[in-house]
């Protein structure tokens, strides 16, 4: 024996129902996003990875005075990699050096300069982000009727019988 629902829902019903779940998972993953914790989280996400372009690079720049910058291994490859970081800026570079070694790229310190000011301009965004996200609901509320809970200063209005 088949048993029919009494009151059978359209599909588009369960889709308007569906799509509204949806759209208010999103919204609940887009608010978790602007959190004070995810800013946090980002915010020393930013600074190790401002830290460890920026040591690459030095590494490089002391390579380069120690005239090892042909080393392999380990130090060939951080040699490599902050060289990867250092090409964008090459156009900065005055002259074309005649010897590879014992030289100092002046591109690599322009390098330095300008991921030192990416980091800390990323990093003030996030701060201020994320005191923006701290102060909201202190600010927000800022507008409603003071209740006051001492009653002891309050005139008491006496009502006058006619």
């Amino acid at each position: 024996m088949t048993v029919w629902p009494q009151s059978a829902t359209p599909s588009t019903e369960r889709f308007g129902s569906s799509l509204a779940h949806f759209a208010g998972a999103i919204g609940s993953r887009l608010r978790r996003l602007g959190s004070a914790r995810t800013l946090a989280n980002l915010t020393w996400l930013v600074s190790i990875a401002g830290i460890v372009l920026i040591a690459l690079l030095a590494l490089r720049v002391w390579m380069q005075l120690m005239g090892e910058t042909a080393a392999g291994g380990l130090m060939g490859l951080a040699y490599d990699a902050s060289g990867v970081l250092a090409s964008p800026f090459r156009s900065f570079e005055p002259t074309t050096p005649i010897r590879d070694n014992g030289i100092l790229e002046f591109s690599t310190l322009v390098a330095i300069e300008a991921y030192l000011i990416a980091t800390m301009v990323t990093l003030t965004v996030l701060f201020s982000a994320r005191l923006a996200v701290m102060a909201a609901p202190r600010v927000v509320h800022r507008n409603r009727p003071i209740v006051l809970k001492d009653t002891a200063f309050i005139p008491v209005q006496e009502s006058t019988k006619s």
